[in-house]
């Protein structure tokens, strides 16, 4: 009977951990991007980004800053190159590196 309590409340906690795996994926994207507005409600800042230089289509994305630094450093209608993070569940894009890109003719 013991055994039977472990097994299932062993069960139950495999459940729940692979449940939280699922709902917590993450996915990371580097595009390059031009900023085409910056804004901040409180202390949550965001970029608008048109990253159409890497689809067909126009699509604008709200990638969310964390560190009032970089967000300060971001100029309008500049290109960058950024990776950002996005959680599955939430959908939102959280900042993970960005650099100026030049506009260059660059072979690799």
């Amino acid at each position: 009977m013991r055994i039977k309590i472990i097994g299932i409340i062993s069960l139950i906690i495999i459940i729940i951990l692979s449940t939280l795996l699922v709902i917590n994926q993450f996915s990371s994207t580097t595009s390059r991007v031009e900023v085409i507005n910056k804004d901040n409600k409180g202390s949550e800042m965001w970029i608008i980004v048109d990253n159409s230089s890497t689809s067909e289509t126009v699509e604008n994305t709200k990638v969310h800053i964390y560190d009032s630094s970089i967000w300060n450093l971001i100029d309008y209608d500049n290109k960058y190159i950024l990776t950002y993070s996005e959680n599955s569940f939430s959908k939102k894009k959280k900042l993970k590196w960005i650099g100026k890109s030049e506009d260059r003719n660059v072979e690799y």
